[in-house]
């Protein structure tokens, strides 16, 4: 670990910075919500990533659903999302030899998602990735991002302080709640230009960009 300075632990999102997965979430809410005459263009979802699948139905439908609904859409959207992405989930670029090179290191790994942990599996199990991690969190667990919460559960089972733990994120709430989560963040382009993003401790294009040399500057001891 010590070429990492004083990094032990990296919580990875993942819709986004594990493989591109807004495609087939976009698509299965759309088939599920058409059935309830209710149609949303992708330029209205695109601001809800990261977020659950209730928070993004409330978001762009306000009022239009009970509760019962939402519940209902929710599963069913689900279920058309895992049929999809089971068939198209690939790493992104540069995450294999990253989830390598902390393994190898020494450094602990957390995914911690705002996805639902049926979601998770099916997409760890697709990129054949369980190995990596020590510890799931999903957004079920507790409050989703921008709440910090599912980053600091993460770090408590990985019984690592916050100040030592890198979030890889690519959202906007995921950014803020690293923030408020006291932890450093990797912010990558992936989703949102640069622009869109919140000031935060680094942001790359993607995770080929990342040196061992920058988590040290990062992580002095």
């Amino acid at each position: 670990m010590e070429q990492f300075g004083n990094l032990h632990a990296v919580l990875w999102d993942m819709d986004g910075v594990l493989l591109d997965s807004q495609a087939a979430h976009f698509i299965a809410f759309r088939e599920v919500l058409a059935k309830y005459d209710f149609q949303v263009l992708d330029s209205v979802f695109k601001p809800t990533f990261g977020m659950t699948n209730e928070q993004v139905i409330r978001h762009v439908s306000g009022e239009r659903f009970t509760d019962e609904e939402v519940e209902t859409i929710c599963r069913e959207k689900d279920e058309k999302f895992r049929v999809v992405i089971a068939k198209e989930a690939v790493l992104m670029a540069g995450v294999e030899h990253w989830l390598t090179e902390f393994k190898k290191n020494g450094v602990r790994q957390a995914l911690a998602s705002s996805g639902s942990r049926e979601n998770i599996y099916t997409i760890l199990d697709a990129l054949k990735a369980r190995p990596y991690f020590d510890v799931v969190v999903s957004g079920e667990d507790c409050a989703s991002k921008p709440d910090p919460a599912v980053f600091l559960r993460a770090a408590g089972q990985l019984d690592v302080d916050p100040s030592a733990c890198l979030v890889i994120e690519d959202s906007i709430a995921g950014i803020q709640a690293a923030a408020a989560a006291g932890m450093k963040c990797l912010a990558v382009t992936t989703t949102y230009p640069r622009e869109k993003l919140p000031r935060t401790d680094l942001i790359l294009p993607g995770l080929n960009g990342l040196t061992a040399e920058m988590l040290a500057a990062l992580f002095k001891v």
